[in-house]
């Protein structure tokens, strides 16, 4: 299948932007400097919002054929 490459762009920035929001959902903190005794504090509903939230764009990516 051909498909419009501003099509493909789209999907690939919305992943990408679902992708950040769903790392940021599981580690709100900073990145790299955290010791591995560090307590972090998580909301399970918003994770799974996140996770539901990604899985929507992999299901467009699917569809692609």
């Amino acid at each position: 299948m051909r498909y419009r490459r501003y099509h493909i762009t789209n999907l690939v920035n919305e992943l990408s932007a679902r992708y950040s929001r769903l790392l940021d959902q599981v580690d709100p903190g900073p990145r790299g400097m955290s010791r591995p005794d560090d307590l972090v504090e998580v909301d399970g509903a918003r994770i799974r919002m996140a996770v539901d939230d990604f899985k929507v764009i992999l299901a467009e990516l699917r569809k692609l054929k």
